[in-house]
């Protein structure tokens, strides 16, 4: 799953979350949207909208990469918004830009003769900062902590205490907690990727990855992408990158073992096998086992 995805559904879930990185006090609830910008077709981030009338609509972007016209477009598609809906003339506003480096920020002065003064409808922020700088007694945001860890004993330390609180959330549903779990997963993978799926179980006390949603993520884009471009390859590739991802270092030995295999059932099974085992020597235990075997009848 693509982070700005993961960012979306973290929100929508809980869209306070974002006043409680920036220690804004909303005068009202707000709730979370999406919304698609007709004249540019692109939808925003996020936009958080107060349930009350008179209190300020907040826009968000966050931004994981440098776009050296960051500034422009959120001034763009605030206006856009603004232009389709002509009976909010005068209605309070801010852009919140969140980074999730500090590099990717270009800076405010690439709107030239915009930026001079206070910027009132500014708010920006880099993430990791943002999370170190929030208070650790916020469960919500404990599903982002993983980006703002420096080092891998922090996450070790720290991730069963994030996985916890997320769990004892007692303004979300039982549904909401588990994709905030999931998120969290998300994160770690994304952030620490030598970490095994052993380590991340145990660090969070979860069940098996296999039986998360991400883990099922993981699988299923795999067999998508085995449709687009050709089963045998793609699931042969999926197996190699799944395997190098959690454990780096492959045998030469498995890897020309993998490549022989042409049996899409045998491919499909080490493919969730590469997801699941604890280690290279335990798939290669199973790959023995597979490829000694005869063709079998395709299942798709």
């Amino acid at each position: 799953m693509k982070t700005d995805e993961l960012f979306h559904e973290f929100f929508q879930i809980a869209p306070h979350a974002v006043f409680e990185l920036l220690q804004i006090k909303p005068g009202c609830p707000y709730r979370f949207s999406s919304p698609v910008v007709k004249a540019s077709q692109r939808q925003m981030d996020g936009l958080l909208e107060p349930t009350e009338p008179g209190h300020p609509r907040y826009f968000l972007e966050v931004q994981g990469y440098l776009d050296e016209s960051i500034y422009w477009r959120v001034i763009h598609q605030v206006g856009l918004y603004f232009e389709q809906r002509p009976e909010l003339n005068g209605s309070p506003w801010q852009a919140i830009i969140l980074y999730l480096d500090k590099s990717y920020d270009p800076g405010p002065e690439t709107l030239g003769l915009l930026h001079h003064g206070q910027m009132p409808w500014l708010i920006r922020g880099v993430l990791p900062g943002l999370l170190a700088q929030s208070p650790k007694t916020s469960p919500i945001l404990n599903a982002l902590r993983p980006l703002a860890s420096q080092n891998e004993t922090e996450v070790r330390q720290e991730a069963a205490n994030w996985a916890a609180s997320i769990r004892q959330l007692d303004n979300v549903d039982t549904a909401a907690q588990a994709r905030l779990l999931d998120i969290l997963i998300q994160f770690v993978l994304q952030r620490f990727t030598r970490l095994s799926r052993k380590e991340i179980e145990t660090m969070l006390r979860l069940t098996p990855i296999e039986e998360t949603v991400a883990g099922q993520e993981w699988i299923q884009e795999g067999f998508q992408k085995g449709v687009q471009e050709g089963f045998q390859k793609a699931l042969r590739e999926n197996i190699v990158e799944v395997l190098a991802t959690r454990f780096e270092v492959l045998p030469v030995k498995t890897l020309q073992t993998i490549e022989r295999l042409e049996d899409l059932t045998i491919l499909k099974i080490l493919f969730k096998q590469a997801v699941k085992v604890d280690s290279v020597a335990a798939f290669e235990r199973i790959i023995n086992e597979y490829s000694e075997l005869g063709p079998r009848p395709s299942q798709n």
